[in-house]
């Protein structure tokens, strides 16, 4: 029996429920959702994996196309990556049937000719990334006029992924150009399975809009899971072949932290009789979807990945999810984890397979935050230079030069540039026309020659994304490329050209000649190989996670979840740390041979955050980890007492701390990897650093509610 939500739609769409989809019920969120968005509500859906959300968003959103006779493009769907909008092209299709209208997906791996239909005769719903959304404003074959000006909605799938990082400011700033066009206040729809601070992020989409505001959580229960961790000593065929019974005969995924893992983890596999395929960025498209494939039709299948997997691509059923070491973050696990029990009578089902005792205490701090209903917040830029930049250059590259005016309309109202005011803005505008990069004539800016020079006949495509990419390499098997590997690896990994073996896609190749020109390397099947190494960024501890992480080690709590040698595992770590004894509500800042240690379990960014205050007020060099900073000095001129009372200093006082931050940043050689970093103005380059490295907020938490305790065990033995 149908509740009162269905009877708010249009009486077609309901007989299209009924009749097309074969509904009889709705899921939670979907009965919590209809009337806010019927009602023109900016909305943040929460609720977890295939809980239906793409649904609860576009039975309402159709509805109303169909209601007011919005003409087409309608509404801008937004994935985080390709591979998915392959799946839900096919569930948007679906769902407009009911009301008569179509959908089309519109990426870099989309033919030119079906591109060009769409634009002759456009579909109701386009979906797309970022990336694609920005070319399709950027391309001369298109009248943004017409194109965007019946905009009625966007929606933003796994919108906690875009707001962590760059790809959601530029998303953010591309929708206000989109607002100039349409007749609409657009209306904005975010989805997510797991976010800590939906409010926050529901603001940060809403920019210019000014509709009312609601976040939506689904009030149905939670699944029944099961998670066990266990302690491997090392990885061989040998120790992983205890996973056999939770593999045969079982469809599964094994997420790894890296793709040098994953091509490890499937070769194992393999030599114990696992049927395992791999599935990470650097194998080829074609692959990729070969291996979605095959694991959607087995029976059995291990499907070894790196995040690429995360983000809910279509492969069926699954019943378990392995998990090498441990995700970076709750968020991380409990997505991951909503990959399995989707059928009904199942349950979901993920165990972690550490090989040292920081992932078992990681992976147990995880899941302990987990059963207690916590997850990560996603922390927005709010002052995106390096997007500004792009986003600049963008529109001068899209309208051939643009008016200051406009500029600071879309700079003003984009949430991403919230602390950008007017005086930071010309600022920043002085600066690019100081360096040539823009010139300014009757109040319209233009590029300048500087940045032509530097980027030449790639002056579009390096605008078109703000992630930075290392050059790869193609690797061509009988004129097709099975993947890439990156250059560095290429110049240092393969001189000798022939004869040299690697591991890639699962399976073993000899190189046969390397084309240095075109970045190709053409390869033959061989037996044997090493795993080739990617660049790749290190996992980065919270400050949640790491007192967690302290409080497991100073309780005597045991763990149902965890194998015999982990308990045993554990305990010599409560052994060991009982000897340092810390608690936590402590800071012990101990003296060692060349400095000091300050143990804090406050995570990397509060270390680091710390570590900057302490070399601006000292000028002490420092390094960090998740559980402690290190402090090098050269002479006994500052001792203990000076750090206790710097610390004790700080508590409390969130000011001081950022002004100190940033006084210690401005005479700092710290750089970031971020795309434009190098050539941007250094207070531009000051706000980009406190965002990706810096934590003031819980470093004054920490400072206020810890004692600071100084001992110099090294000067008494």
């Amino acid at each position: 029996m149908m509740k009162s939500s269905y009877f708010l739609l249009e009486e077609r769409i309901q007989n299209g429920i009924r009749d097309i989809l074969k509904w009889d019920s709705f899921t939670s969120i979907q009965e919590e959702t209809i009337p806010y968005i019927l009602n023109g509500d900016n909305c943040v859906l929460i609720a977890q994996t295939a809980g239906g959300k793409t649904e609860a968003a576009f039975l309402p959103i159709i509805n109303q196309i169909y209601k007011e006779n919005t003409k087409p493009i309608s509404v801008i769907y937004i994935s985080p990556i390709r591979a998915l909008l392959n799946n839900q092209e096919l569930r948007l299709k679906k769902l407009g049937k009911i009301a008569g209208i179509d959908a089309f997906k519109w990426h870099g791996e989309v033919e030119y000719t079906n591109k060009k239909k769409f634009a002759i005769g456009p579909k109701h719903i386009i979906a797309t990334t970022p990336e694609s959304l920005e070319v399709l404003l950027m391309s001369d074959s298109y009248d943004n006029e017409l194109l965007f000006s019946n905009i009625r909605f966007v929606v933003i799938d796994e919108i906690h992924y875009f707001a962590e990082n760059y790809r959601g400011s530029q998303l953010i700033s591309i929708i206000e150009r989109i607002q100039t066009y349409s007749k609409y206040d657009i209306q904005r729809v975010g989805l997510s399975a797991t976010i800590g601070n939906p409010e926050e992020i529901l603001n940060w989409m809403c920019g210019s809009s000014q509709r009312s505001k609601t976040v939506i959580k689904s009030s149905g229960t939670g699944k029944k899971s099961k998670v066990f961790i266990r302690y491997f000593e090392e990885f061989n065929p040998k120790t992983i072949s205890r996973l056999l019974p939770e593999l045969k005969e079982k469809k599964s995924l094994f997420f790894c932290n890296s793709r040098t893992n994953s091509e490890m983890m499937a070769k194992i596999l393999k030599e114990i009789g696992i049927d395992a395929k791999v599935h990470h960025s650097s194998i080829s498209k074609n692959l990729r979807d070969v291996s979605e494939e095959k694991l959607k039709s087995s029976k059995e299948m291990c499907l070894c990945c790196t995040s690429t997997m995360e983000l809910g691509i279509d492969v069926g059923d699954l019943d378990v999810i392995m998990q090498f070491d441990s995700p970076s973050t709750v968020a991380s696990f409990r997505q991951r984890m909503g990959r399995t029990g989707r059928r009904k009578g199942t349950q979901s089902h993920y165990e972690f397979c550490v090989q040292n005792a920081l992932a078992l205490l990681n992976a147990i701090a995880i899941v302990e935050l987990a059963r207690k209903q916590w997850v990560e917040s996603a922390h927005t830029a709010t002052s995106a230079y390096t997007v500004l930049f792009q986003q600049i250059i963008s529109m001068i590259l899209q309208k051939y030069g643009v008016r200051e005016e406009y500029l600071k309309e879309i700079v003003l109202k984009s949430s991403c540039f919230q602390n950008i005011d007017e005086l930071k803005f010309k600022k920043f505008i002085d600066y690019l026309i100081s360096r040539n990069f823009l010139e300014c004539t009757n109040n319209e800016y233009i590029l300048g020659n500087q940045l032509e020079e530097k980027y030449g006949f790639n002056l579009l495509l390096n605008f078109i994304s703000v992630f930075e990419t290392i050059p790869e390499f193609s690797i061509i098997y009988r004129n097709k490329e099975i993947g890439t590997l990156q250059s560095w690896f290429i110049y240092t990994s393969l001189k000798e050209n022939k004869g040299v073996k690697f591991t890639l896609a699962g399976i073993t190749w000899q190189v046969d000649k390397i084309d240095y020109e075109k970045n190709k390397i053409y390869v033959k099947k061989a037996e044997e190989g090493g795993l080739p190494v990617w660049f790749g960024g290190g996992q980065t501890i919270s400050y949640e996670v790491a007192k967690q992480m302290l409080h497991i080690l100073n309780s005597n709590e045991e763990y149902a979840y965890i194998d015999n040698k982990a308990k045993s595992t554990l305990q010599s770590m409560r052994i060991e740390h009982s000897a340092l004894g810390i608690k936590e509500n402590e800071i012990i800042v101990d003296v060692i041979k060349d400095g000091f240690d300050i143990y804090t379990y406050a995570g990397n960014k509060v270390n680091f955050t710390l570590g900057l205050l302490i070399n601006y007020e000292y000028n002490l060099d420092f390094s960090v980890s998740y559980y402690k900073l290190k402090v090098k000095r050269d002479s006994n001129k500052i001792t203990e007492q000076h750090i206790g009372q710097l610390l004790n200093k700080f508590a409390n006082n969130e000011k001081i701390i950022e002004g100190t931050v940033e006084k210690a940043l401005i005479t700092s050689d710290f750089k970031s990897p971020s795309k434009y970093y190098d050539i941007l103005p250094r207070f531009a380059q000051i706000e980009i650093l406190k965002h990706e490295m810096v934590d003031i907020k819980n470093t004054c938490k920490l400072l206020k509610e810890s004692q600071v305790i100084v001992e110099n065990l090294y000067n008494t033995i």
